[in-house]
């Protein structure tokens, strides 16, 4: 349930006096086709700024993030930081694109670049903790979703991946209970906050109430790989093995891999899936 990835977002200023179509969809809201097209044509005009040229590129990068070019992305994204680099939604495209290439390090350095030039910006530290937790630093990755939550107290989505990060490294249960409340309360129709909580409360030992949650998220999305396999761990600790069979060969014939995922997060079908003492389990990815 963790939604875990960077929000590799842009955004540019609207520039009026350029006039005619490349001003109007070199933009955010654009079409990602429509909006490459049009940010081609606003960097082939005369006399743009460093600042707009690395706007544009930025935008350009980011619709060809969205339709899965990453090299293109990458050099629209390389670009765009040599154009202006003071522009903090190019280092933030950069990183996205870096992550998403595996190199979480390189990655790192450009979201730290791009909250150094716009601290006030929650998405930027939502996607640094999922950089730190992408290397392993649980601890700054936690700061980070602190800092988000100052800027924007209510995300929900920020709150779901504290709850599960927390859930799936056995730490601070009791803490991520709010998390998880706050969520479902925010997001009640969302199969991924209802997850999460069933997978925190599996955590906790509390398995009829993880099965309520997992049987609501079932409900909303039938082909959740995830919430068979936990509710088939929490049924058979209740000892309805017929129920977690069941369980187990949906999870299965959905996802042939759920399993392994989650034993990387300590959670297996044998196994107590409580945390063992001050014991940490694997790291949550």
């Amino acid at each position: 349930a963790l939604a875990l990835g960077l929000t590799g977002t842009a955004s540019a200023q609207h520039h009026p006096e350029s006039g005619g179509p490349a001003a109007r969809d070199c933009r955010k809201e654009a079409p990602p086709g429509l909006r490459i097209a049009a940010c081609n044509h606003r960097l082939a005009e005369p006399r743009l700024s460093g600042k707009q040229r690395s706007e544009a590129l930025t935008l350009k990068g980011s619709a060809l993030e969205q339709i899965g070019d990453h090299n293109g992305g990458l050099i629209a994204a390389n670009e765009a930081v040599a154009a202006n680099p003071r522009n903090p939604e190019a280092y933030l495209l950069r990183a996205s694109l870096l992550s998403a290439r595996g190199q979480h390090q390189d990655a790192l350095r450009d979201q730290l670049a791009a909250i150094e030039l716009n601290p006030r910006s929650p998405d930027a530290w939502s996607d640094l903790a999922y950089i730190y937790e992408d290397v392993g630093d649980y601890d700054n990755a936690f700061a980070a979703y602190d800092r988000t939550l100052a800027l924007r107290p209510d995300d929900p989505v920020v709150l779901n991946n504290r709850c599960w990060s927390r859930a799936a490294l056995g730490r601070d249960l009791q803490l991520a209970v709010a998390d998880c409340d706050r969520a479902v309360a925010l997001m009640p129709r969302s199969a991924d906050a209802l997850d999460t909580r069933g997978f925190l409360r599996l955590r906790m030992g509390q398995y009829e109430l993880a099965i309520t949650d997992l049987d609501a998220a079932l409900t909303l999305n039938r082909r959740r790989a995830d919430s068979f396999y936990l509710r088939s761990v929490a049924a058979r600790r209740l000892g309805r093995t017929a129920e977690a069979d069941s369980n187990m060969a949906y999870a299965l014939d959905i996802d042939p891999d759920v399993a392994d995922t989650f034993a990387h997060h300590g959670v297996r079908l044998d196994a107590d899936p409580r945390p063992k003492g001050d014991e940490e389990p694997p790291p949550p990815r």
